[in-house]
């Protein structure tokens, strides 16, 4: 049987919660493609829903994308104009220079309008975009030597000064220690590296 994500609204006056439905994907033909992986969500201006999820092999070539050499996926962006009743894939994501696999953490927009989202390779940075997802930059965050970050959050600050949240651990590890702490000053183009948070505990 067929293994799908699953999309819900939460309505903000009331906290309440549709119904979930399962996030099917379809070729402009109607053809079903597998998705593997992170979903991170947003909603767009022109009222689209987008998400990003990552294909595999098999899925990318159903689709006619091309999956790099030494990689098994390929992270991909996927639109719903419908309020989330159907979803067609919109093309790939490339964020040039990034080898091996690469996984999104949440999609946020910042007060400039821009598209942030953190992801890790396993190196932790920051990807942005400023054409509602089609394109993305990114930039790494610098950790002292001997740490390690993964998964970092955004939040967004007065102005436009961001601050990323990274765990030290991979999900699933046992443990809880200090967050690591950057931020940035120029809408997410540069961070200041890493430094250990003196309360904040993931």
């Amino acid at each position: 049987t067929a293994s799908y994500p699953y999309f819900t609204l939460i309505h903000p006056d009331t906290l309440e919660a549709e119904k979930p439905r399962p996030l099917v994907f379809r070729r402009t033909d109607g053809q079903i493609v597998d998705s593997c992986g992170l979903c991170p969500f947003i909603l767009l201006p022109s009222g689209e829903y987008m998400l990003i999820t990552r294909l595999d092999r098999a899925g990318a070539a159903l689709l006619g994308y091309s999956v790099p050499a030494g990689l098994d996926a390929i992270n991909c962006r996927v639109v719903s104009r419908d309020c989330g009743e159907s979803w067609q894939y919109a093309g790939p994501v490339h964020l040039e220079g990034l080898e091996g696999r690469v996984d999104l953490w949440g999609i946020y927009r910042g007060n400039s309008g821009r598209l942030l989202a953190g992801y890790d390779t396993p190196h932790a940075g920051i990807a942005y975009s400023d054409d509602e997802g089609r394109s993305w930059r990114h930039v790494e965050i610098a950790v002292e030597e001997g740490l390690r970050a993964n998964e970092p959050c955004i939040v967004q600050l007065e102005g436009n000064r961001l601050m990323a949240l990274l765990r030290r651990t991979l999900s699933g590890e046992s443990g809880e220690e200090t967050a690591l702490l950057a931020f940035s000053d120029d809408n997410g183009e540069s961070w200041t590296a890493a430094r250990s948070s003196r309360r904040i505990r993931m």
